[in-house]
């Protein structure tokens, strides 16, 4: 598998030293991040709500359509592309390791309004719920989400501050994200979600 972009191919090389990759080289194939982050919720919950989520303002609509709303929005993401491509490809076991959730350190942006009224509603874990669910309907059959491990998350919907302090950008050259960063996490943040994915993989199946 290979792509007829050159500026993908260049990276393919850059992260695993070749621009192509042998899909018979591999048992399992694991897509991480890829867009399937809390923004995609966000953007659906800053105009509709439900009686379920209860969010404050908005235009209050059913849960079914949320929840297409939002499996759609998951389906067209770079995860959605990769997975596609893969489930044609192969029948080895494909997993999806979602962006993790953000920090309170989202409080201080602009998207923090929605967050912010997210942790105050007594439906904040109903929030996580709902993104999770949305991504496990939209990949179902061809890939499986692994949900963020629970010691990680604080206030239901954010992952904690210890994980999102002194995280790196992995490109050519290593650059630690700004202080007011959200969104990416540390090595500690990586190892623990390795662990989980491991331990996942590595689970006897079902009899």
């Amino acid at each position: 598998m290979t792509s007829d972009e050159p500026k993908t191919r260049k990276s393919l090389r850059f992260t695993g030293g070749t621009p192509f990759i042998s899909l018979d080289a591999y048992d399992v194939f694991c897509v991480v991040g890829c867009r399937t982050s809390v923004n995609a919720a966000n953007l659906i919950a800053q105009d509709y709500s439900s009686v379920r989520l209860g969010l404050p303002g908005g235009q209050l609509v059913s849960q079914e359509l949320m929840d297409i709303l939002l499996i759609d929005r998951f389906r067209k993401t770079i995860a959605g592309t990769l997975i596609d491509l893969l489930a044609q490809s192969t029948d080895k076991p494909i997993y999806l390791i979602p962006d993790p959730l953000w920090s309170t350190k989202v409080f201080e942006e602009p998207r923090g309004v929605i967050m912010g009224a997210i942790a105050k509603s007594t439906h904040a874990a109903d929030y996580a719920d709902w993104v999770y669910r949305c991504l496990q309907s939209a990949f179902a059959g061809k890939a499986t989400v692994m949900r963020q491990p629970a010691d990680t998350i604080e206030n239901n919907v954010f992952t904690a501050q210890t994980y999102s302090q002194n995280s790196i950008g992995l490109g050519r050259r290593v650059v630690e994200h700004p202080e007011t960063d959200f969104v990416h996490m540390n090595g500690a943040y990586g190892a623990r979600i390795l662990e989980e994915f491991f331990a996942t993989v590595d689970k006897p199946a079902a009899l």
